[in-house]
């Protein structure tokens, strides 16, 4: 007997379950969870800059200051003629070293060509 009042017991949790389970109008509204997600920000290492002093020619500057303000009106933010020259170095640096060999070479060669060297008219013929 004891087993059928067990079994009895049982039945009337099952029943006594499932009438917690019907759903209520709180149990039916959809709720919005919102959780903060971390984000997690990867910071660039920014190398320290080195100080380099530049001589440009009166038409290197010209070129200079239209390539800032070409940059600047294409950002939207203002762009300093050391932001150019890094890009520029940083972009030369990509090119395969036969690139530089044809592209850059020969203009090097042209500007030590002209004759300045180190701010002066160069004197001689030869270095």
């Amino acid at each position: 007997m004891r087993k059928g009042k067990t079994m009895a017991t049982q039945g009337e949790k099952k029943q006594g379950q499932a009438r917690a389970k019907k759903p209520t109008q709180e149990a039916t509204t959809p709720e919005l969870l919102t959780h903060q997600i971390a984000a997690t920000k990867t910071e660039l290492k920014k190398q320290p800059f080195i100080i380099r002093s530049v001589a440009l020619a009166a038409a290197n500057e010209e070129t200079l200051e239209h390539l800032k303000q070409d940059a600047t009106d294409a950002l939207g933010r203002p762009v300093s003629g050391s932001a150019v020259l890094r890009a520029l170095v940083r972009y030369l640096s990509r090119q395969p070293s036969s690139w530089v060999a044809q592209q850059l070479h020969p203009l090097i060669e042209a500007e030590i060509e002209e004759g300045r060297l180190w701010g002066t008219w160069r004197k001689t013929g030869k270095l």
